[in-house]
């Protein structure tokens, strides 16, 4: 039996203190718990949520705020949380959970229901007791049915009634903080359709025959959804009155914003069928006076150009379908176990996006090293419950069935180039207004096509142009960007890129490459490592900037930036860079070592992001031996054998890396390299002014020149962070280290280079010699050149012949400094430097024109200088 408490008698009556309509715990039907646990055994808690109920079931007092009515949304609530071994809420306010309650229970309030009715006794009402109180005092908590339909009017009319008024009352008595638990229920991942007849709303209310067979027949999972505790003694003390019902309003408005935006973070923005975006973007005014004017300035049948607009958009646009997604989800999760050992990511990122997904749509932008990232952003934000975005992708990727698949994956597909057209780009911006306009989170890949050597490429603003003018033009009030860097142990394209940087044609995407492509699937490629800085809204970057035409350039920049600052160092890149300082083609392990050490001590003075196995004092022996490992397998390391006789011995702590395989791997190089440029350049200015000196005490104006000439020199290889790119020509963190060791003394204006430091000085310098190498081959071949004029390609073609040339008659060392990239990046700045004239288009069939043979002369002999001491 239970020991019930009385209450005081009123009118007569007296009725147990824990015997309330809504109350639950120690009430629930046994038998409809079961068959809850059984039907609902896939509904769970998602990890964030598990998480925040933990930290939040302990001493405090809670209140949780149900977004649902039904009974079975409470059952399956109680069900998770007991499965968790969370106490269950003791009473359900705003709800009648009748349909969960004993047979016992539900037969008391009938009896009482019948008292009232016929003999008019009158029983208290909970909130007329301080059951409540004690009860939230001993650590029990309650839930509020927030969007009851039932309890709506009696609490509308009678505001003695409102559960939030009483908590409000309740916690001005209170020293300590009520803590507001919002909670709601995904039965699906079903986006919210403008039309839709047979699709299962993914929220809401529903019955437990409708909620099981919903669940049932999802292809996505059904979870329940913690969101942002709120804490309401916080909230009556920021309130700007006193008078509780005002204050009750406002925290159920915000109540109702929370679940609306967490919809829309989970669900993404009503979703309109494809039919639906055709009608608004080919009717749009802009669409139609293009059509119009093409067709009377071209003399164009107007019924033909209306046919390609409708081919423009079909090429275009996306068709989302979630059980694709959702089938791609499964694909992908094989893929990803396959061939990769996990993906880091941080949730906590993952939750500042989803809160910043309120000021508007999110714009995703990861740099692109590989055709992997197309799928990873998409994969982590479904297995977290975030909406997928839509995808700007090449053209090159709309080959069947990929191209089907990817469409129905939220991509949609761009040209590389608008070049010479007037009706597909005007289709094109239309079609990204009307994503903006409806708030659909987009991921872009800034660069335009994946880096084949690592490094970020600069950016294109195309698209960025587009998505701004569309805020300017009213299309939505606010743009979210999240920069994202995305960086891999190793790539699946490692070959494939470097065949493309020593010249050979890129393979076109389509099926058979796709087929050939399987036997990637055999062999790990490490892990993969997804970092999202904050995200930053249009509003802010643009506050003080008066020429809007800037702010693609501003925006852009910002975003490469701030991808560098997160790019994680992987042991792959550390060990990498270690290796490729030096021409030798013999490697030492030991060696290898000792300079990643040296490396990671300066990546760790920096702050920079380190992988999981770098973060906290790695085993860097242990580190090297698995990379070296990873490398012999692939045969981008060999042992070094002798023969002895009768059998080949092999030499300890000695491993040979063919040429073929440098340009390879210096893609791992390439994707930290940015962290190094303050102590390379640095280390580089002092060995040449050194050298050129022959003094170990240089001017420290002296250095700061030096530093902005290699600076401009590189300009078009790298996007330098403010700090790099102040005008100082000097970075302090990069004194600061070698000062830490006494390598470089400051006294007096000037820098001493200390008397042990050249080694350490000189592996600094040496991370950037095959950039000097390069850009030496191309001075060197435009200084040999019989004619003051040529085309663009048949430059590209001499330069590729004198660097072989150079290469085997040892005037340059490193075979990845034969990189088609960066003889493209020193061709512009040569044409920046007004050496050249005309290089700085992606035609190749434009005409250069030297323009200061003199100059090229002066560059060409300071290089060589530098390669001297290199």
């Amino acid at each position: 039996m239970l020991d019930f408490e009385k209450d005081t008698e009123k009118n007569g009556a007296q009725i147990p203190l824990n015997d309330f309509d809504g109350v639950i715990d120690g009430f629930i039907n046994s038998f409809l718990e079961k068959i809850t646990g059984i039907l609902f055994r896939k509904i769970d808690f998602d990890s964030q949520s598990l998480q925040t109920l933990k930290e939040y079931s302990e001493n405090k007092k809670i209140v949780y705020i149900s977004f649902h009515s039904s009974n079975i949304s409470l059952l399956i609530l109680c069900h998770l949380l007991k499965k968790h071994k969370i106490e269950i809420p003791i009473v359900a306010l705003e709800e009648n959970p009748y349909l969960m309650q004993t047979v016992k229970h539900v037969w008391k309030r009938i009896v009482r229901y019948f008292k009232k009715i016929f003999f008019r006794k009158e029983y208290p009402h909970i909130f007329e007791t301080d059951y409540i109180e004690r009860k939230l005092d001993e650590g029990k908590s309650v839930l509020i049915s927030l969007l009851s339909r039932k309890f709506f009017l009696r609490r509308y009319m009678e505001i003695q009634y409102d559960s939030l008024i009483y908590f409000v009352n309740l916690q001005k008595k209170l020293d300590e903080p009520v803590y507001l638990l919002p909670q709601m229920i995904f039965w699906n991942l079903n986006p919210e359709r403008t039309r839709n007849l047979i699709t299962p709303q993914a929220t809401g209310d529903k019955g437990f025959i409708r909620g099981w067979l919903t669940v049932l027949r999802s292809a996505s999972p059904a979870f329940v959804r913690i969101l942002s505790p709120i804490d309401l003694r916080k909230e009556i003390e920021n309130s700007k009155t006193d008078d509780t019902e005002q204050i009750a309003i406002r925290l159920r408005n915000k109540l109702l914003e929370m679940d609306h935006y967490e919809k829309r973070s989970v669900l993404g923005p009503v979703l309109r069928s494809k039919q639906e975006m055709m009608e608004k973007v080919l009717y749009h005014k802009d669409v139609l006076d293009m059509i119009e004017k093409q067709a009377k300035r071209e003399n164009f049948n107007e019924k033909k150009l209306r046919k390609k607009a409708y081919n423009y958009f079909k090429e275009i646009a996306a068709d989302y379908s979630v059980p694709v997604i959702t089938f791609f989800k499964t694909i992908l999760t094989f893929i990803i176990n396959k061939i990769f050992d996990g993906i880091q990511y941080d949730p906590e990122d993952l939750n500042r996006i989803r809160e910043a997904s309120k000021k508007g749509p999110l714009i995703l932008v990861p740099n692109h090293r590989s055709h992997m990232d197309y799928l990873m952003i998409s994969y982590i934000f479904y297995m977290n419950r975030l909406s997928c975005p839509y995808i700007a992708a090449g053209k090159n990727l709309s080959f069947f069935p990929i191209g089907t698949l990817f469409r129905k994956s939220g991509a949609f597909f761009i040209r590389r180039s608008f070049r010479g057209m007037k009706l597909y780009p005007t289709v094109f911006k239309q079609y990204v207004r009307t994503l903006v306009s409806d708030g659909y989170s987009i991921e872009v890949f800034l660069e335009g096509g994946r880096t084949r050597t690592g490094k970020l490429v600069l950016p294109k603003l195309g698209f960025l142009y587009y998505l701004i003018e569309a805020i300017y033009s009213g299309y939505n009030d606010d743009l979210v960007f999240v920069p994202i860097a995305i960086n891999y142990d190793r790539i699946l394209e490692e070959k494939t890129y470097s065949k493309e940087l020593r010249g050979s044609s890129k393979e076109a995407e389509s099926v058979s490459m796709v087929i050939s492509g399987r036997k990637l699937l055999k062999r790990k490629y490490g892990r993969v490592y997804v970092t999202f800085n904050d995200p930053f809204t249009l509003k802010e970057i643009s506050e003080g900037t008066t020429d809007v035409k800037k702010l693609p350039d501003i925006v852009a920049n910002t975003i490469l930036r701030k991808i560098s600052e997160v790019t994680v160092v992987t042991p792959f890149a550390l060990a990498t860079t270690a290796m490729l300082v030096s021409k030798a083609t013999g490697i030492s392990e030991t060696v290898v070592k000792d300079d990643s050490v040296i490396l990671y001590s300066y990546l760790k003075h920096n702050n920079a992001r380190l992988s999981g196995t770098l973060a906290d004092d790695p085993d860097m022996s242990e580190i090297i031996k698995q990379v070296i490992s990873s490398y012999k397998d692939d045969n981008v390391l060999h042992e070094v054998r002798i023969n002895n006789g009768e059998k080949e011995e092999v030499v300890e702590d000695l491993y040979s890396l063919k040429d073929d395989s440098r340009l390879g791997i210096s893609f791992y190089k390439n994707s930290i390299i940015h962290y190094f440029i303050p102590a390379s350049f640095t280390s580089a200015a002092l060995l040449y002014l050194s050298f050129i000196n022959s003094s170990r005490v240089i001017p420290e104006e002296d250095v700061k020149k030096e530093y902005n000439f290699i600076k401009d020199l590189f300009r078009r290889e790298f996007l330098y962070s403010d700090d790099e790119d102040s005008g100082s020509g000097i970075n302090e963190n990069a004194y600061q280290y070698f000062s830490s060791d006494l390598s470089l003394i400051r006294n007096d204006d000037k820098i001493q280079i200390g008397d042990n430091a050249a080694d350490n000085i000189k592996l600094f310098a040496s991370i950037f010699k095959d950039h000097f190498e390069s850009y030496y081959i191309v001075l060197n071949s435009v200084l040999n050149l019989k004619t003051d004029k040529i085309k663009k390609d048949a430059l590209i073609n001499t330069i590729r012949k004198n660097a072989l040339k150079m290469y085997h008659l040892e005037e340059v060392g490193l075979a990845e400094a034969l990189s088609l990239s960066n003889y493209s990046n020193a061709i512009m700045m040569l044409s920046d430097q007004g050496i050249l004239k005309g290089g700085m288009r992606d035609s190749n069939n434009m005409e250069i024109k030297i323009e200061n043979l003199e100059k090229a002369k002066d560059f060409s002999e300071k290089i060589r200088k530098y390669l001297s001491i290199l």
